[in-house]
């Protein structure tokens, strides 16, 4: 009768998986990061209002203004490269997902003659 127990090796990670799954925390890492710098330009923007009354802003009241679109800009590319990362992460784990031993009955086999004697009782 085989062994129920799944193979060792088959519990390893492949190359392709690790990849996938570094891919993954690097596109976390740029989500976590493009939020900071979202953040940062909400900041700078509100801080920009306060030095820009009417529109027309004093000389920090420009910097702080260019300040903040220079991290929205960051935080758009950063976001969109963490999303895009995370996509390709998904699909490398899901495509390299390596076959596993299955514990279902089909994969045990045909029930031998006792088996099958003894379900006709």
């Amino acid at each position: 009768m085989p062994a129920l127990v799944p193979d060792s090796s088959s519990d390893a990670l492949s190359g392709g998986r690790i990849t996938g799954y570094v891919l993954g925390g690097l596109g976390a890492g740029s989500l976590i990061a493009g939020a900071y710098l979202g953040g940062v330009a909400v900041a700078k923007r509100e801080a920009s209002d306060k030095d820009c009354p009417g529109g027309l802003c004093t000389p920090d009241g420009f910097r702080t203004y260019e300040e903040g679109r220079r991290a929205a800009t960051a935080a758009n590319v950063t976001i969109g490269a963490g999303l895009a990362a995370l996509g390709v992460a998904v699909i490398i784990v899901l495509s390299t997902g390596g076959s596993r031993p299955s514990n279902t009955a089909s994969s045990l086999g045909s029930p031998g003659p006792r088996a099958l004697a003894r379900s006709r009782r």
